[in-house]
């Protein structure tokens, strides 16, 4: 990943807070977590520290929540959510596209979002993204796709290459040499490409199949945009590892992923720019908050993302699909293990990140107020520490 290695020195002693336990969905009154050298030493309470903390400042949190740093699992970070970003965004400079990148991965930590799955970028991105590793600045950690595999006038070319199973193997490779740690298939048409088809396959069988496999060869797992239902059905059946979007999904299909383990990237927040667009768009946004209600009361893996970057949504919002999943059926405290544990597990990043256990890295979050009290709410966190770095509000 990106922005990975990057931790600070020293120790933190963070005290009196009420800690939000995703693993076990529960809350830890009065918890005391220790930080060293940017990981999460121990946790517990605090006169359990007393050996281990002489001379370390003793910073009480209380009335505050503690949380694990949040993951958005779908991003653009090469688009800045100008309605028009998506035709404009090959005649940016270098310095327009770095200024961009730059803003979005900035807007992302300050809204308490520390990991971000970036799901589709041009490949010169990669090399951005490496580029402002040896800046020195703290910006969350990325892991990145690369150009979307597509078909010839298909949808997201803008950012993607056009692939088939002769080729597919040579482009995966090729955005690996980049820094990219897994596929993107496009599955059908979407909003952003108007001559395209949202309830039909791009690919057929036999080619999806190919390219998924090919990403497996590689060592990389592949997230799929699809709305129709038959692209949804080849992502079950040819193992990709998430659906994005997944519109005309039915009751029978979540059943599915629940069985092959397929997770679901339901991307709500968007739905309320886009179901003005047609009667077509908000049929789609209808049918995925009411799936979105199935799926919580099913139990399936649901994984939080924004689509942040096309027009109109912005970096940082993640808040805003929380408040969907809560709005949907979930606690607060299941919908922010949606947006960390689970998609840590999603991602394969479960050992690093997602929750706050002894060993992972320190990337925290401070809420004003208590999880579990009505109106709680993921907008705003008062302190954000990114592997043990304070990047907004004071200790």
């Amino acid at each position: 990943m990106f922005f990975q290695e990057k931790r600070a020195k020293g120790r933190l002693f963070l005290t009196d807070c009420t800690l939000a336990d995703v693993k076990n969905l529960r809350v830890i009154r009065n918890a005391s977590v220790l930080v060293e050298d940017g990981l999460i030493k121990k946790i517990g309470k605090a006169d359990a520290f007393d050996a281990t903390t002489q001379g370390v400042p003793r910073i009480s949190l209380a009335g505050k929540t503690l949380t694990p740093g949040l993951i958005d699992a779908h991003v653009h970070l090469c688009l800045s959510a100008l309605p028009d970003c998506h035709l404009t965004l090959t005649a940016q400079s270098a310095e327009q596209r770095m200024e961009t990148l730059k803003e979005n991965l900035e807007r992302n930590i300050r809204a308490g979002v520390t990991t971000v799955r970036d799901l589709g970028s041009p490949i010169e991105m990669l090399a951005d993204l490496r580029g402002l590793e040896q800046s020195g600045e703290v910006f969350p950690s990325v892991m990145a796709s690369g150009p979307v595999l597509t078909i010839k006038d298909g949808h997201a070319l803008f950012i993607g290459v056009i692939a088939d199973p002769a080729n597919a193997a040579e482009l995966i490779r090729a955005a690996a040499a980049g820094g990219a740690e897994l596929v993107k298939i496009i599955g059908t048409g979407g909003n952003l490409s108007p001559n395209t088809d949202t309830q039909g396959c791009q690919f057929s069988d036999t080619d999806f199949s190919a390219i998924v496999h090919e990403a497996r060869r590689a060592g990389f797992a592949s997230a799929c945009h699809a709305h129709a239902a038959a692209a949804v059905d080849q992502c079950l059946r040819f193992g990709v590892r998430s659906v994005e979007h997944g519109s005309y999904l039915h009751e029978e299909q979540l059943r599915q992923f629940i069985d092959t383990g397929t997770y679901w990237v339901p991307t709500i927040c968007p739905g309320r720019l886009v179901e003005n667009l047609s009667e077509a768009a908000e049929d789609r946004v209808k049918r995925r908050r009411s799936n979105l209600r199935l799926a919580i009361k099913m139990g399936v893996a649901i994984g939080a993302g924004t689509d942040a970057g096309i027009g109109g949504v912005r970096h940082g919002t993640l808040a805003h699909e929380l408040d969907e999943f809560t709005n949907a059926g979930m606690t607060a405290l299941r919908a922010l293990g949606a947006a960390t544990l689970r998609n840590a597990f999603m991602m394969g990043v479960e050992a690093r990140k997602g929750s706050i256990e002894a060993g992972k890295d320190a990337d925290l979050l401070v809420f004003d107020g208590d999880i579990e009290a009505p109106r709680f709410s993921f907008h705003h966190p008062s302190i954000v520490i990114k592997a043990g770095t304070v990047v907004k509000g004071s200790l």
